[in-house]
């Protein structure tokens, strides 16, 4: 976090503090990010598309079912198909006539058998499944490769209960990391509120004012100045250290960082307010999206290394760490006097 106290100028020149502005709105933009479910490519014959293990899982298994239904002997498809009797699992289990059909079968087995039963009507229609594992078959290689099937779908089972623990630990820590992310972005107020409802990839509800940490009978500079764990002072968040990095205590020219601040922001003694910092805190986190005007606009524009990893490479590109140094000073010309470059080489000369 960026912790400073600005010592009250009469005159202090605006967006002066427009590289360390940048640098925390890299850091916001990475904090705001949902986090969604990993998705790896696969081709299915036809177009690439990109699926979660969990979908993917799950359609595998729905496959074995099927293929596990086209050997079972006739009275278990009797069950499956009798939709007005069975409706779903736990209906076939609590039937005494038929569960003992289905011992060993977990509720959620007979539910995707159902499933796949249905389908079995219009198997004729899915040429691709029939000439992917050779259906229809002989009764003769039915009572063959029966037992083999059947191992194949008990291990599948194994499987899919593995594959579903994996998945409720990832699910987890998901929403652990975006809970951490926000405490980070906006302290413990917000997530005392917003606790419950906090998932990995939803809408993040936006900060209150009573939750911002601030100080209302404070000044700025008492609120700011000072990382020393006190309850809404500065260091326990990025809403609150952004605020104090571009403000000072005036009551006008308040735009260190961005002229989309609003200059007349009233933070000279104690009269600034929760209220009054989320208010400059919103203006801040727009502009980071936007670019805001002036000459934070013109920094936040289009850089050599557009093709590289986003915020966190225009954050590292502010500290000196990314490649993209190299390639700024190996530009020429026009592509070497770009802001980007030149605001690069004015911070980490070398």
């Amino acid at each position: 976090m960026f912790l400073l106290s600005l010592t009250p100028f009469a005159v202090f020149a605006a967006q002066d503090n427009a590289k360390e502005y940048i640098d925390m709105c890299a850091i916001l933009k990475l904090l705001t990010q949902k986090i969604s479910s990993t998705q790896t490519k696969y081709n299915a014959g036809k177009a690439v598309t990109s699926v979660t293990a969990t979908s993917k899982m799950a359609a595998t298994y729905g496959n074995i079912v099927r293929l596990n239904l086209k050997v079972v002997p006739d009275t278990i498809l009797a069950i499956l198909s009798d939709k007005a009797k069975y409706k779903d699992g736990k209906t076939v289990k609590a039937d005494k006539v038929v569960k003992d059909v289905f011992i060993g079968i977990d509720e959620g087995t007979i539910d995707v058998m159902l499933a796949q039963a249905a389908k079995l009507a219009g198997e004729t229609g899915d040429k691709d499944f029939a000439a992917r594992y050779g259906l229809p078959i002989s009764i003769a290689t039915r009572d063959r490769v029966s037992s083999t099937v059947r191992a194949l779908l008990n291990k599948a089972r194994t499987l899919r209960e593995k594959s579903s623990t994996v998945e409720q630990q990832t699910s987890t820590l998901e929403i652990q990391t975006r809970k951490l992310m926000l405490e980070a972005l906006y302290w413990q107020a917000y997530l005392d509120r917003n606790d419950a409802a906090t998932t990995a990839d939803g809408e993040a509800p936006p900060l209150e004012a009573h939750e911002f940490s601030w100080t209302n009978s404070a000044t700025r500079d008492d609120n700011c100045k000072t990382a020393d764990g006190d309850a809404d002072k500065a260091g326990h968040c990025i809403a609150q250290d952004i605020v104090c990095l571009c403000v000072n205590g005036h009551k006008s020219g308040n735009q260190y960082c961005t002229t989309a601040q609003t200059a007349a922001d009233n933070y000279s003694d104690t009269t600034a307010s929760k209220a009054t910092s989320l208010g400059t805190f919103n203006k801040l986190a727009a502009a980071c999206t936007t670019g805001g005007a002036g000459r934070d606009a013109e920094l936040s524009g289009k850089n050599p290394c557009s093709g590289s990893n986003g915020a966190e490479n225009k954050l590292r590109l502010q500290l000196g760490q990314s490649s993209c140094r190299r390639r700024c000073d190996n530009e020429r010309g026009r592509q070497k006097r770009h802001p980007w470059c030149l605001h690069r080489r004015r911070h980490h000369k070398s």
